[in-house]
């Protein structure tokens, strides 16, 4: 069950999440059969992005005939800088080195996911804050210099 399934099944509306459910799957099979005969996997993963995104807009349509959800526009636009400087990181890699082995796969997401939550945490300090809470409250250390609002 997602999220946005569980959240209209609590609004007694489990019809609606059938159907954006069923809309999202059906725009999946159709992009991916689009897609992955001229892209491959690159296509798989373009139509996989498209259908997510589509599905994220119509839950949101859905969710807001029964209740408001304000969206957060700042940390949307933080997660947008941070998403753009790793993907500014990462670009070379990807353009002068070829992905030949799953261990250098690993170290390239880890060298992607180390950027992106160092920039996110040094431009949002509600979202370092959050995620430096549920860390302490699950005891794992968190490496105070790197983030915003620590000493």
């Amino acid at each position: 069950a997602t999220l946005d399934g569980m959240v209209l099944g609590a609004l007694n509306q489990p019809r609606a999440g059938f159907v954006v459910n069923t809309i999202s799957v059906a725009a999946l099979v159709c992009l991916e059969a689009a897609l992955i005969p001229a892209f491959g996997i690159t296509g798989a993963a373009g139509a996989l992005l498209i259908a997510y995104g589509a599905r994220a807009v119509l839950t949101r349509a859905v969710l807001n005939r029964f209740l408001i959800v304000p969206l957060e526009r700042g940390a949307i636009l933080h997660v947008l800088l941070a998403t753009a400087v790793m993907a500014a990181v990462i670009a070379p890699f990807r353009l002068f080195i070829p992905i030949v082995h799953a261990g250098l796969l690993a170290a390239v997401v880890a060298a992607g996911s180390f950027v992106f939550f160092t920039v996110l945490f040094r431009v949002d300090a509600g979202i370092s804050g959050e995620i430096r809470e549920m860390a302490g409250r699950l005891g794992i250390p968190w490496p105070r210099r790197l983030w915003k609002g620590e000493a």
